[in-house]
């Protein structure tokens, strides 16, 4: 190599491995094996997250939660002698989330025993599928469910109340795309106007 545009070249060759032939590294030149090993281990890391991000861009996983269905309501009515809050959800795509999960958030108002108003006062719900806690294996619809018990934020509530209360549950599923393992959350709410009483799935 005698000039830039020599070494361009085999720069050019070594990192798209073509190999023309034209120019070559020799144990008579030691400093170029080092430089040979370098551009390419750079190289291959390059190319290899140049790849990564194709394939993250493609598949689009924040796309993924749109498949993921909820009820438009929630159902207040008992099972197995429990009073129980429940909703439907449902993956209508063939390859389905790995590890799904599911909870819930009760925001609305709260007066403490002091007297303080938290207007946005937010409560973890929990929820269990078919007495499998919170965890699912969502290849059909399904009905999961909050037993509404000493623990939980509607405990204190009567239906009227809760028409006039305006409180908001958030819902968040939770899952492992099976063909990425990117994960993938849909969320969906309901205000005390989607309750209904005494109704079931």
């Amino acid at each position: 190599m005698k000039s830039f545009a020599d070494a361009l070249l085999f720069s050019m060759e070594t990192q798209t491995t073509i190999g023309y032939g034209t120019f070559y590294p020799d144990t008579k030149c030691g400093g170029s094996i080092p430089l040979v090993f370098i551009q390419i281990t750079i190289g291959f890391l390059l190319e290899t997250l140049l790849v990564g991000f194709i394939l993250v861009k493609i598949a689009r996983p924040k796309y993924r939660r749109y498949t993921l269905m909820f009820s438009d309501t929630m159902c207040i009515c008992v099972e197995d002698g429990e009073l129980c809050l429940q909703i439907r959800v449902g993956d209508i795509r063939k390859s389905h989330l790995i590890d799904a999960s599911v909870y819930g958030i009760y925001v609305g108002e709260k007066i403490s025993e002091e007297g303080f108003v938290y207007p946005l006062y937010q409560k973890q719900m929990e929820f269990e599928v078919n007495g499998m806690d919170d965890r699912m294996f969502l290849m059909w619809p399904m009905v999961i469910s909050h037993k509404i018990n000493e623990d939980s934020p509607l405990y204190d509530m009567q239906f009227e109340e809760m028409l006039a209360n305006t409180f908001e549950i958030i819902i968040v599923l939770e899952g492992t795309i099976e063909s990425t393992g990117e994960i993938c959350q849909a969320r969906t709410s309901y205000s005390s106007k989607d309750i209904q009483w005494d109704v079931v799935f």
